[in-house]
């Protein structure tokens, strides 16, 4: 389905756009997370815990408009060392 005239591209279940400019008016935080650790994997979590990605970030948005930007990679690092440790 295309938005602004722009189709997607699909690949293995997933549609992916390039090029949008569509604002959304959101106010409220996301946590984006990447680089899984498999060996933290719980199978029973409906989500993964943000401790079993080494970068996440906390973005703050307003009226679609990113106002911060929180690297929290290095918290859950120290998290993840409590963890092992207990």
């Amino acid at each position: 389905m295309p938005i602004e005239g722009i189709e997607p591209t699909k690949e293995d279940h997933q549609a992916t756009y390039h090029g949008l400019s569509v604002m959304v008016p959101f106010t409220g935080y996301i946590r984006l997370a990447k680089d899984f650790i498999r060996e933290l994997y719980v199978h029973e979590d409906y989500y993964q815990r943000p401790t079993a990605f080494k970068t996440v970030l906390d973005i703050a948005l307003k009226d679609g408009k990113v106002v911060e930007v929180n690297d929290r990679s290095q918290e859950m690092e120290e998290k993840r060392g409590t963890l092992k440790k207990q």
